[in-house]
Order: C-alpha cells, then sequence, then structure tokens
C-alpha cells in the first residue's frame, strides 16, 4: 500500500510539473502579439524591442520608436526641405510634367515624364540666346538670319568676304596692298580661299593677310598664300586662319600681275568664333 501511494505521488508531481512547464512555454493569458501576416501570433508575457527604440513615459505606458529597420523614420527631403506633414508627401502630375506609380513592384517605382508638347509650347522668343541651341535645335520653319546675331553660325552656312579685281595690274600700279575689310566685326576665324582669273593661261602671286589697321599695317600676320595655277585656286589648308575682332584685311601682291588680266575674283570663307 506504501508503495502505491509512492508511486502515485511521484505521478502527480510529474503531471504538475509538465502542466507548469508547458505553461511557461505556451502561456494561455497575457498580451497577444505577432507579425501583421499572422506569423508568431499568440500570448506574451514580455515584448522585448532593440535597445534605445523605448521610452518609459512615466504613467505606466511605454512609447515604441520606429521599428522599420536602416533608414526607417530618416527625414524626407524636397529640394532640401524636410517634410512635416505625418501624411507624408504626394507627388502629383503638372502641366509639364507627368507622375505614375507602379504600386504592382517591390519597392514601389514613381516615373516622372516631361510632356514634350507642353514644354515646347512654354518656349517663348528670345528664351534660348545659345548659339549651339539655334544652329541644332531648330529643325522646321523660316530663321530670319538678323536675329541669330553676328556670331552665330548655321550649319552648312558659312560666311564669305566677296571680292572682284578689275585690272589687276592698273590697281596693284596704284597700291600694292589691297583692302578687303577695314575692321572685322568680330573675331572670326579663315577656312578656305579661292581665287579666280578671266584666262587660264595667266597667273597672280600674294598673300592674304591681316593687321591691326589699314592705314600704316603694323602687325601684320600672313593668313594664306593666293597663288594661282592655271589662273584659279582653291586652298582650305589655311596657314594662319584666326583673325581677331576690329582687325584689317588685305591682299599684297608679291609681284606685278600680268597685263592680260582683266580682272580678278576673291571669295574668303570663315567662320565667326
Amino acid at each position: 500500500m506504501k508503495l502505491l501511494k509512492l508511486l502515485l505521488s511521484d505521478l502527480l508531481i510529474s503531471v504538475l510539473l509538465t502542466v507548469s512547464c508547458y505553461a511557461q512555454i505556451v502561456p494561455s493569458s497575457g498580451t497577444i502579439a505577432g507579425d501583421e501576416d499572422g506569423t508568431n501570433r499568440g500570448f506574451y508575457k514580455e515584448l522585448k524591442f532593440a535597445n534605445g527604440n523605448t521610452t518609459n513615459n512615466g504613467d505606466g505606458s511605454i512609447s515604441v520608436a520606429d521599428q522599420t529597420g536602416a533608414g526607417g523614420g530618416d527625414p524626407v527631403l524636397v529640394n532640401t526641405v524636410a517634410v512635416g506633414d505625418a501624411a507624408g508627401v504626394d507627388f502629383t502630375s503638372g502641366t509639364y510634367v507627368t507622375v505614375t506609380l507602379n504600386a504592382g513592384v517591390s519597392p514601389d517605382t514613381a516615373t516622372f515624364e516631361a510632356v514634350p508638347d507642353t514644354i515646347a509650347g512654354a518656349i517663348s522668343e528670345g528664351a534660348y540666346a545659345n548659339s549651339s541651341v539655334v544652329s541644332a535645335d531648330i529643325k522646321d520653319g523660316t530663321i530670319v538670319v538678323a536675329d541669330l546675331g553676328i556670331v552665330a553660325n548655321i550649319p552648312g552656312m558659312p560666311r564669305h568676304i566677296y571680292k572682284t579685281i578689275i585690272d589687276p595690274l592698273s590697281v596693284q600700279t596704284e597700291d600694292n596692298e589691297i583692302c578687303l575689310v577695314p575692321a572685322i566685326d568680330a573675331a572670326i576665324t579663315v577656312t578656305k580661299i579661292v581665287v579666280t582669273l578671266d584666262a587660264a593661261a595667266n597667273e597672280v602671286a600674294g598673300d592674304l593677310k591681316y593687321a591691326d589697321t589699314f592705314i600704316g599695317l603694323a602687325n601684320p600676320v600672313v593668313i594664306n598664300a593666293f597663288d594661282t595655277t592655271s589662273g584659279v585656286l582653291s586652298d582650305a589648308s589655311i596657314t594662319a586662319g584666326a583673325v581677331g575682332a576690329g582687325k584689317t584685311i588685305y591682299i599684297q601682291f608679291d609681284s606685278q600681275p600680268s597685263a592680260n588680266i582683266s580682272q580678278m575674283g576673291i571669295c574668303i570663307e570663315f567662320d565667326y568664333d
């Protein structure tokens, strides 16, 4: 009988210990907590948060800081200004930009797209003075060259200086230097020189030059020779094409032209710098 009592007593203690241990592992009362999707949901007697994320409010309650991980709670800035509204910031479409949100990907993706037609319509006359914009972006319509200014080139349309000398021998006898441009209006680069005579059997020889002023011809510089072969010259390998603003441009004969030459045509091709 004694032995039976001892056995029953040991069995009761074992059951109580088992129940006690199970109660500690899975409590049936306390605080319900878990993930929003139901994971880890159950009764917990104690909730723990990462160090530094809780504040004792002194009234029996406690506040928990943001738990979203790296970057959580960082301020959102729009053009260096922090967003203070608790509801966040709403990016909305405007006249010139449309905003679309793709919430079907992770992370959500916002796309900002310019509206070409409205932007083009907003450009007013004179809005762009940069010559590269004028030359590269204008595709259609009529361009008033005077509106471009003297320093703007249109691709495929270089500037030219045209001169014709009648009876070159008489002109050279009167003065060996012939002024073509008294003072250039802006800095240029000469890119080509073309000369033609009225007959292939005759030649001229000389130099195209520039100087500070035509009176006195101070600081002369040879731009390129204009020596003809069979009565013509077409030379794009210019010796020194850069000519500063305000310089005078002229030709200088190396020798007397033939009396058989009736006229001499000169074309100087250049770009404004």
